[in-house]
Formats: structure tokens, C-alpha cells, sequence
């Protein structure tokens, strides 16, 4: 009867660890593939915001010029016809 007993435990043992080590192998074949999905979307990812800097950086410089061009309108115009002040 100890002998049955014993067998049964070393097969049933040597039967559930085989079985974890196909579900470790099937959970890091999973993994592996999500983290190439990841891998790939965070380049799309930094790719975008690069991207939006460039845009952002060129706005900016078209926004820079323009109120440059403003100022120097405003002051053209200031020189051509000054404030008068009122008088009280």
C-alpha cells in the first residue's frame, strides 16, 4: 500500500510539473509577443510627439515672426499719425 502511495505522489508530481512548465512557456511566448506589440507602439508613440515637437517648434516661430511684424506695424503707424493727448 506504501508503495502504491509513494508512486503516486512521485507520477502525480512529475505530472503537475510538467504542466507548469508548459503553461511558463506558453505565458512567455505570450509576453514575449505583447512586448513587441509594446515595443511598437511606443515607437509609433515617440514618433507622433516628435513629430508634434517639430509642428509646435515651427508654429511657435511663425507665431514669433508675426508679432514681430505687429510691433513694428504699431510703431510705423505710432510715428506716422502720434497720440495726441486730451486735454482736460
Amino acid at each position: 500500500m506504501r508503495t502504491w502511495l509513494l508512486t503516486f505522489v512521485v507520477l502525480a508530481t512529475a505530472g503537475l510539473s510538467g504542466c507548469t512548465s508548459t503553461v511558463d512557456q506558453t505565458e512567455r511566448r505570450r509576453t514575449d509577443d505583447s512586448d513587441t506589440a509594446s515595443q511598437k507602439a511606443g515607437k509609433v508613440a515617440h514618433d507622433l510627439a516628435k513629430e508634434t515637437d517639430e509642428a509646435a517648434r515651427k508654429a511657435g516661430r511663425e507665431i514669433k515672426n508675426a508679432a514681430k511684424e505687429l510691433r513694428e506695424g504699431w510703431k510705423d503707424a505710432e510715428r506716422e499719425d502720434p497720440i495726441k493727448p486730451k486735454k482736460p
